[in-house]
């Protein structure tokens, strides 16, 4: 069951007038959470690739012998180097249902500081570039911005496509999700080309080295790599379009890891795409599917940009600064609500 509700003014008369009449646009949608059997498997379908994909390689690797090694060698090749939409309807059909029910795994509540202004957007036949934030163990909130579920409205919504590490669309299984879960590979000429066609664009800037840097030693802290990001702000300048800066709350907790440290297997992370570590996730399974977490899903303001085909460097640097701000201010509203108000947001 979902519902769906705008908060009240506050009624604290000291609060500022521009902060009451932000809350009064605020639009709620909170889903009751259901960790039963099939919100379990459609978890599974829609993040179970990774785990699928290492647990299968190592029994045909380590336990599996004469046919039985030939046929899953041969099942893995054969999901290898069919088109990775294959089989297109029946994939998409069977993610259009199965979609639906994460949200009921996770329970996800998804707030929007500003639906009216991204109705006018949509209105306009317009796009937004999104990034997603954080990443965490694996950035999984990404999917709540497929069109079959994501709260966004109208041509935003069903234009959005989410952006993932290229590595993904390469390896059996993960590879099929990847397709049928309304995802691409993240690169520059995705960017642009998808831009220039008003698709709207979710993405997770944080990366590898996001991973890299997590320690479950400082609960307390949240660490976001985005002060060298900007290329995605030079691209959305290039087309004039806003950015909506995004944050998930209790995404992490969602998975129990351990992530070898050094600036070695930083490298080999960047050169494959993902970091090379070890997670687990509900039952304790290693690489399996997530703790039903709920999930806070919040989504600020977007800002507005420019079109500058050619962008200056003033021009990147000031509106990644702005994201930036506005990106600690979403935080800084919602964490207390959310149970973050211990928790420190660093952005390095």
């Amino acid at each position: 069951m979902e519902t769906t509700s705008r908060t009240k003014q506050p009624s604290n008369p000291i609060e500022g007038k521009l902060e009451q009449v932000d809350k009064v646009k605020w639009k709620i949608y909170d889903t009751q959470q259901e960790c039963g059997i099939i919100p379990s498997v459609a978890v599974f379908i829609c993040i179970g690739g990774i785990g699928t994909f290492f647990w299968i390689s190592l029994y045909t690797l380590v336990l599996a012998k004469g046919t039985e090694r030939k046929i899953l060698s041969s099942l893995l090749l054969l999901l290898g180097i069919l088109p990775r939409e294959f089989p297109k309807k029946i994939g998409l059909k069977l993610f259009e249902y199965v979609l639906p029910q994460t949200k009921k795994y996770f329970g996800l509540k998804t707030t929007i500081e500003d639906e009216e202004a991204l109705v006018k957007i949509s209105d306009a036949r317009n796009c937004v570039v999104i990034p997603v934030e954080p990443h965490d163990v694996l950035p999984f909130t990404l999917m709540f911005f497929a069109p079959p579920i994501s709260h966004l409205p109208g041509h935003v919504c069903s234009s959005c496509r989410m952006l993932v590490t290229s590595a993904l669309t390469y390896l059996p299984f993960m590879r099929q999700e990847v397709s049928w879960g309304y995802c691409d590979s993240v690169d520059k000429q995705k960017f642009y080309s998808k831009l220039a066609r008003n698709e709207t664009i979710a993405f997770t800037p944080g990366g590898v080295q996001e991973v890299a840097m997590m320690d479950p030693s400082k609960p307390d802290e949240i660490v976001l790599c985005l002060k060298n990001r900007k290329g995605f702000v030079k691209i959305a300048l290039s087309n004039g379009t806003p950015i909506v800066p995004t944050f998930s709350f209790n995404l992490d907790g969602c998975y129990g890891y351990w992530v070898p440290k050094g600036e070695i297997m930083l490298k080999i992370g960047r050169v494959i795409g993902f970091m090379p570590m070890i997670f687990w996730g509900r039952f304790g399974i290693p690489f399996g599917i997530p703790y039903p977490q709920k999930i806070h899903l919040v989504i600020g303001k977007p800002i507005q940009l420019p079109k500058e085909p050619s962008a200056s460097d003033e021009s990147i640097e000031k509106y990644h600064s702005i994201y930036l701000k506005e990106l600690e201010k979403l935080f800084d509203r919602h964490k207390v609500e959310a149970g973050y108000g211990h928790r420190i947001l660093k952005i390095v």
